[in-house]
């Protein structure tokens, strides 16, 4: 598996994790605050972030199709949740690139 494959993969079963919580909360359950998986966090040991505003800018982009994701029904394919990854993964990735440019300007 490579880089890319491996943050795809943890970025669909974020996405996976986010449907079935917003599913059990919309059944009535409160899930929210029991079920926490610090995979964004994992993400970034991938692909480690320096600038804040980058960081701040992802965040808001992931955060942003979490909340897509929670959309899809709970049923839907996995395979529903790739073009959602591969657009997450594709925001990070130019970020990643952003800061390797102004490294390799320094």
């Amino acid at each position: 598996m490579t880089k890319k494959e491996a943050i795809i993969q943890l970025i669909k079963q974020d996405l996976k994790h986010q449907q079935i919580i917003q599913g059990i909360e919309r059944m009535g359950f409160g899930a929210k605050d029991f079920h926490h998986f610090p995979i964004f966090e994992a993400i970034f040991r991938f692909i480690p972030l320096e600038n804040e505003d980058y960081i701040d800018r992802f965040s808001d982009t992931y955060m942003a199709i979490m909340k897509e994701a929670a959309t899809l029904p709970v049923d839907a394919p996995y395979s529903a949740l790739d073009p959602l990854a591969e657009q997450c993964y594709t925001v990070l990735q130019s970020f990643e690139q952003l800061e390797q440019l102004k490294q390799d300007k320094l």
